[in-house]
């Protein structure tokens, strides 16, 4: 605490530390930031695109937490077209 290590002697029973704050202190903490998976449903047609805090990515099973996640879908051109043209069509 404050640049030292508090000795292991002075730990409460469960590992914590408990003390009075009397002055400005810093307190640094390891940490392990959270992360997610996100699955997607297979598309017949088309492809998934994702992006993590504006990269490109293929693999969204560790996403890490606090990253701004953009998922888009893009459809073939063509499979549009035909699906289009056979629901709105006249023959």
């Amino acid at each position: 605490m404050n640049g030292k290590a508090v000795e292991a002697g002075k730990l409460n029973a469960g590992g914590s530390y408990t003390f009075p704050i009397t002055e400005n202190t810093k307190v640094p903490l390891k940490t392990d930031r959270a992360a997610f998976a996100i699955t997607t449903p297979e598309m017949a047609h088309g492809t998934i695109i994702a992006t993590v805090d504006g990269e490109a990515v293929d693999d969204l099973a560790k996403i890490p937490g606090g990253s701004k996640v953009v998922r888009s879908t893009r459809r073939p051109r063509l499979a549009f077209q035909e699906l289009g043209c056979k629901r709105y069509c006249s023959e």
